[in-house]
């Protein structure tokens, strides 16, 4: 079996979504933490004022303590529902009209805590009413796959207005959407090989994003990608989807 049949076996299908599972974990941590900070800080003001019997309740920071845990908890069932939908049953998913804007906000959610810790802006220019037909979970996959790389293009960076651009042009004959970073950039070299399975240059990545975009957008959604990258000066990932 080859490197590349070996990434879309059964054994592969279920490296690709550990690897994905591995960049929500981080998140969905965070959001418990501050899940449990809410929860710490209610107690710790009701047990003071049981202590001082003497003084009365402050009934409106309580309120404000459960309207936040009440927040969190449902950020956090938010992002569970939204995983759960990317990780369902690709072979019994059914191909439907995919509001490209909103599925690119769904993706820019669920990775929000990612961006805010990486300090990354994230601007989209992209239109209402303009839609693909697919499967929306493999879109999902690609949209979040091509994220991803453009977050690990500012590891070990030293820049420091980051930014992400996302556009959409609406031709004729395709839907185009650019992701356009101004991280590290890549050199020549590596790229001719960006597509390779396994191929990475970032020490905790797996090497399956752009392997696995690639095969899906060709496959499985009529589309195709091209990526155009300068070292030092970022690098611009476009998708096209025939119509």
């Amino acid at each position: 079996m080859s490197d590349q049949d070996l990434f879309f076996s059964d054994s592969g299908r279920i490296l690709i979504f550990e690897t994905l599972i591995r960049v929500f974990l981080h998140d969905f941590v965070q959001k418990f933490d501050m899940l449990n900070i809410d929860i710490l800080n209610l107690e710790h003001y009701l047990l003071e004022n049981e202590l001082r019997s003497n003084e009365r309740y402050d009934i409106m920071r309580i309120k404000r303590g459960v309207k936040d845990i009440k927040s969190s908890a449902g950020m956090l069932n938010d992002d569970l529902n939204k995983l759960q939908d990317l990780l369902g049953n690709r072979s019994t998913a059914k191909e439907k009209n995919i509001d490209i804007r909103e599925s690119i906000r769904n993706c820019i959610d669920l990775m929000a805590s990612r961006f805010y810790k990486e300090k990354i802006k994230v601007d989209v220019n992209v239109q209402k009413n303009i839609s693909i037909i697919g499967k929306e979970n493999q879109f999902t996959i690609i949209i979040i796959n091509i994220l991803f790389n453009c977050i690990q293009s500012f590891f070990d960076t030293s820049i420091e207005d980051r930014l992400i651009t996302i556009e959409i042009n609406n031709n004729d004959a395709y839907i185009e959407i650019r992701f356009v970073d101004n991280g590290r950039g890549i050199s020549t070299e590596n790229l001719d090989k960006i597509y390779d399975p396994g191929f990475t240059t970032y020490l905790k990545a797996s090497g399956l994003g752009l392997t696995v975009t690639k095969r899906i957008l060709e496959e499985e959604l009529n589309g195709t990608i091209e990526v155009k990258s300068e070292e030092g000066l970022g690098t611009t990932a476009i998708l096209k989807f025939l119509k």
